[in-house]
């Protein structure tokens, strides 16, 4: 601890300001411990770069840890185009809404037009299937995460009620299912960027090619004690 102490003076680091909370981390017990142990340190040139960054909490989930979440400059945009998602085939309803959408009548005998007319036809139908079945999940979970951020704030100057104690556990196993909607639409988008960098890049595609190459390649076999190299023709 001396040592990463010197480290701190020597880089002359500084603590960003933690604008919403006293502390940052609970044992979550019915008369709980809290402290601060959870830091976001920046030198003096970072600072400079980013004069009007914003450090704030979030709620902590699954870890008595409360997250840090440092803002800068954000960029808002709006997608409105459609995006199917992967695990909507593991959800009731779903096949139903397909052969409904796909099986309507159709005036047009031209090929192309009716397949576009069908996919545009299921696209619509999905939208209006997913807002009606579970509805916007990641308003949701920021829902959540803001009452459970409320809470946690609120037990730092009193006690929570039994009810608040209620609401706060539901809440946080509500959370952990949107989470996991949330992980699987992340893990979908990233294949996709990866697809089109690799499509952009091949020497990217080289690359991962002949990692896994190297990491599958034999070197030696060796059985007690006795190396046998391979034999190259």
């Amino acid at each position: 601890m001396g040592s990463f102490k010197v480290t701190i003076d020597d880089l002359g680091l500084k603590e960003i300001k933690l604008n919403d909370r006293h502390f940052t981390w609970t044992n979550e017990q019915t008369n709980p411990t809290m402290t601060r142990i959870d830091r976001l340190l920046c030198t003096p040139d970072w600072e400079l770069l980013f004069p009007s960054c914003f450090l704030h909490s979030l709620p902590s989930l699954m870890s008595d840890h409360t997250p840090l979440l440092l803002h800068g400059a954000l960029d808002h945009f709006n997608n409105n185009f459609f995006r199917f998602e992967n695990f909507w085939t593991k959800m009731e309803g779903f096949h139903e809404v397909v052969q409904t959408e796909w099986g309507k009548p159709l005036n047009t005998m031209l090929p192309i037009k009716r397949l576009h007319i069908k996919m545009a036809r299921l696209a619509k139908g999905l939208k209006k299937w997913w807002k009606e079945k579970i509805g916007n999940t990641r308003l949701q979970l920021t829902i959540t995460k803001e009452v459970l951020l409320q809470l946690e704030m609120a037990q730092e100057l009193r006690p929570l009620s039994d009810q608040e104690n209620e609401l706060r556990k539901r809440l946080k196993a509500r959370s952990t299912g949107l989470a996991v909607i949330e992980k699987s639409r992340m893990r979908q988008r990233s294949r996709l960027t990866y697809i089109r960098s690799g499509d952009a890049n091949t020497k990217k595609f080289h690359m991962k090619a002949n990692a896994r190459r190297r990491k599958n390649y034999i070197h030696c076999l060796q059985k007690e004690g006795l190396i046998a190299l391979p034999i190259y023709q």
